[in-house]
């Protein structure tokens, strides 16, 4: 095998290193060539632009919430004990107000009924009796009246002595006492009369409790109530009736939003039928729904300071036959003010800056601009861009401050 020198091997090595210079000198020259033939041909990237001009572009805002019930109304009973023996309504069943829901065990209520109808009874023999009583005890007292005023005119003749007159006025003063009595047996005995009165009454008005109606027409949105249930070991409502069936819809907004949704405002209301699935928010031929018309009936009150939620309901003009629970989709349109909208693929972000290249003389001038409300696929331009400038539209995010560009341009409605 032939060995080299040191010397040989430095000598091949500066021939190499040599021959590759030459080489990408070549290369770059060739480069530059080319560059320098595409610039004087005046090659121009091809864009769309968009002439800027005044006008308003109306904010179309969508949200989405549940159907709930606009006033549900909890059903108690007004028994503390007892327990439920009959269910005479179902979940989905429209009633009137006054309808009989359930109705609760009183055969221990029925038996005191009977207890105080015998005492009441007792009461009013005892009236009777008393009254009987005070009858006779005023014929005593009249005659005892009467023979005392006589004795007193026989007494100053001297034909009786004192001694029998004032036996006569002993007599008189003790009738009085009796009369006096029999008066108040006879009150005591309408007192019992009345408390038996009361009691049966509070009987009756118990037994009535013991059937649970509804205080209002609607339809039972749920039944918790169940048969052998015990009165005094459930706290919770044993009915939810929706008065009148009516319903709203319930908007969670953003705070941004809620100072926007004023009440009365009109709004279109969109039934989702997949409410499911997330991806059938921005496809129309996912979803099947039916339009309904209605207006903002609660604005916002409060924000949630935790997550700056605000709570808004909107009432259908015309109650339609939906289920609580079903989302719809609710579009406002908000009214807008004039000024310059550009579709929102004319405008580059930089950080916390934007910007839009503008046509000017073949070539795309990079323009600094400020921008308002996003409103759909418009952005509005508070400053920057005046009516009458070409904003380039596509290809802007390939381009660069200067470049040469073949416009063509397109209305930016």
């Amino acid at each position: 095998m032939k060995r080299y020198t040191p010397q040989q091997l430095t000598r091949g090595c500066m021939a190499i290193a040599f021959f590759a210079f030459i080489f990408f000198a070549l290369i770059k020259n060739t480069t530059q060539n080319a560059n320098a033939v595409d610039q004087k041909n005046g090659q121009a990237i091809a864009v769309t632009a968009v002439t800027a001009h005044l006008g308003s572009v109306q904010r179309r805002m969508t949200f989405s919430g549940p159907v709930v019930g606009r006033d549900e109304v909890p059903v108690y009973s007004e028994l503390a004990q007892g327990r439920i023996d009959k269910i005479l309504v179902e979940a989905g069943q429209h009633v009137k107000a006054g309808t009989v829901l359930a109705t609760i065990d009183a055969s221990s209520l029925r038996i005191q009924k009977t207890q105080q109808q015998a005492t009441q009874q007792k009461a009013s023999l005892a009236i009777k009796q008393q009254e009987n009583a005070l009858e006779e005890a005023q014929v005593q007292y009249s005659q005892a009246q009467a023979e005392r005023q006589r004795a007193e005119v026989v007494a100053e003749t001297g034909l009786i002595s004192r001694e029998v007159r004032d036996q006569r006025i002993t007599a008189e003063q003790l009738a009085k006492a009796r009369l006096q009595a029999m008066k108040n047996s006879l009150s005591m005995a309408q007192a019992d009369f009345n408390l038996a009165s009361a009691q049966l009454a509070e009987s009756d008005l118990r037994l009535n409790q013991a059937e649970i109606r509804s205080p209002v027409s609607g339809s039972v949105i749920e039944r918790k109530a169940r048969t052998g249930m015990s009165l005094a070991q459930n706290s919770e409502p044993l009915f939810n009736v929706l008065r009148d069936d009516d319903i709203e819809v319930e908007l969670e907004v953003s705070a941004d939003d809620a100072s926007r949704l004023k009440l009365g405002m009109s709004v279109s209301i969109e039934l989702i039928a997949n409410a499911s699935s997330t991806k059938a928010s921005n496809n129309d031929t996912a979803q099947s729904a039916n339009i309904y018309k209605g207006k903002i009936s609660r604005a916002a009150t409060q924000i949630n300071r935790q997550n700056q939620i605000a709570k808004v309901r909107v009432r259908f003009d015309q109650t339609p036959n939906l289920i609580l629970g079903q989302f719809v989709r609710v579009v406002v349109n908000a009214t807008s003010r004039s000024g310059i909208y550009l579709p929102d693929t004319a405008v580059r972000f930089e950080g916390s800056s934007a910007y839009v290249f503008i046509a000017k003389e073949s070539l795309a001038k990079r323009q600094t601009v400020k921008v308002g409300q996003h409103l759909g696929n418009k952005l509005e331009i508070l400053d920057g861009v005046s009516a009458g400038m070409v904003v380039i539209d596509t290809a802007a995010s390939f381009l660069r401050d200067g470049e040469p560009v073949k416009v063509s341009t397109r209305s930016s409605n």
